[in-house]
């Protein structure tokens, strides 16, 4: 992999302008809030923040403030979050911030807006696990930013400047070939075998010495996923096709990226191969020719009511006979039919346990098979066949776990094979 330094600090000089106030009650203290404006300018040839303008293979591309872009600000002693829109209406390098918030010596500031929060000496956010396709960028609001600015007893400085830093680093995966590309997933396994956050709840320490760095909290999950719309994107047999996705800084020593197209295929890509995704930095991949991979037929040996998954792939089973088929029909008549088959319209998942088990299931109808995509990450999820009607008309249990083992066991009426696990 070539790795591009481009560096995603941003420089935002905030002028500040009290324009109103606003008197809150707060514990029988009277506590004001002034409406403030924040004129941003971002610096140039830097790279990332809510969209990136220029091309791919330019050096430097310079990052734009999108109109109504949020950010979140509070100050050092006040928990709640207040929201700042950007009030131009153009996609541009300068942005004009309005809110209200309390007059402080400190005031600390995350974009984007969306789910942050401040506990303590933390504040919040969310890297999203799904990240919508953004031709030449990543999808705005996916790539978190902090900034904090403090003002000095006896200075003759406002604190009107923020200077935002990048909490993130970005993956560019380039494909190409004639397919139409419905989404790409990311998921990584550490050393020990066990799954890495990826997405959803973080935290950064306003406090932080240097440069910042992020901790999961409750909450993260293991998947990345860049949803590219109902009429996905359409690849180029021999010019790569970009696609942003923002993680967290990293070493990914073993990691997957599975790629599913419009028409209902998926390809597999693992590596051993360590990935490093820095913080404020591009790494690109070499282009990548989609191939579709092979199905697993769980139901090779026969049908069943669970199927158990024991590692990241594509699979399939058949669709057109209920659990064990006539083996599990009770003689004494307290089954529910005497009839196997089924005629299934469509494939739905109702629940998982855990975010990110499997994916892009669909229904054969000429197959009569329903298949689906799992990421390894171990759990359990029900899918359901459906009929023209949108009843549920049979479900399976698909048990995403480490592959069971058979072990010897001994007692005084003789020797028997059993399982590693009760069922």
């Amino acid at each position: 992999m070539k790795r591009i330094h481009t560096y995603i600090k941003t420089l935002i000089c905030a002028s500040i302008i009290l324009s109103s106030c606003t008197r809150i009650e707060n514990n029988n203290i009277d506590e004001i809030k002034s409406e403030r404006i924040f004129s941003a300018l971002i610096q140039d040839n830097l790279d990332t923040k809510t969209i990136i303008d220029g091309e791919l293979g330019d050096q430097y591309r310079k990052t734009l403030w999108l109109p109504n872009d949020s950010i979140a600000v509070t100050t050092g002693n006040y928990s709640q979050i207040e929201k700042f829109y950007n009030v131009s209406t153009d996609t541009s390098e300068v942005g004009i911030f309005r809110g209200e918030i309390m007059n402080n010596s400190s005031y600390f500031a995350i974009y984007p807006y969306n789910s942050a929060r401040i506990e303590n000496d933390s504040m919040f956010f969310v890297i999203p696990e799904t990240q919508m396709y953004y031709p030449g960028s990543f999808s705005p609001d996916a790539a978190p930013m902090f900034a904090r600015t403090y003002i000095e007893e006896g200075s003759n400085s406002s604190g009107s400047e923020f200077t935002f830093t990048n909490l993130c680093g970005v993956l560019v995966i380039n494909l190409t070939g004639e397919e139409c590309v419905k989404n790409i997933s990311f998921t990584s396994k550490g050393e020990d075998g066990t799954y890495i956050p990826v997405s959803g709840r973080w935290s950064v320490n306003i406090n932080y010495q240097g440069m910042p760095t992020i901790n999961r909290t409750f909450g993260s999950s293991n998947a990345v996923t860049i949803e590219c719309g109902d009429d996905g994107v359409q690849l180029d047999p021999t010019n790569p096709t970009p696609f942003y996705m923002v993680l967290p800084p990293a070493t990914y020593s073993n990691f997957m990226v599975s790629i599913a197209t419009t028409d209902g295929k998926i390809m597999i890509k693992e590596s051993t191969k360590p990935l490093t995704i820095s913080r404020a930095n591009v790494t690109k991949t070499s282009a990548l020719e989609y191939a579709e991979s092979i199905d697993i037929n769980l139901s090779e040996r026969g049908t069943s009511n669970c199927y158990i998954v024991s590692e990241a792939g594509i699979y399939t089973f058949d669709a057109s006979i209920i659990g064990n088929g006539t083996y599990g029909i009770s003689e004494n008549g307290y089954t529910h039919t005497t009839d196997v088959a089924i005629e299934p319209s469509s494939v739905a998942v109702l629940w998982m346990d855990r975010s990110g088990i499997i994916s892009n299931t669909t229904y054969n109808a000429e197959k009569k098979t329903i298949s689906f995509m799992s990421t390894g990450i171990e759990g359990n999820a029900l899918l359901a066949a459906k009929d023209s009607e949108d009843n549920i008309i049979w479900s399976w249990h698909i048990w995403c776990t480490d592959k069971p083992a058979d072990h010897t066991y001994v007692n005084d009426y003789g020797v028997f094979s059993v399982q590693d696990r009760n069922l």
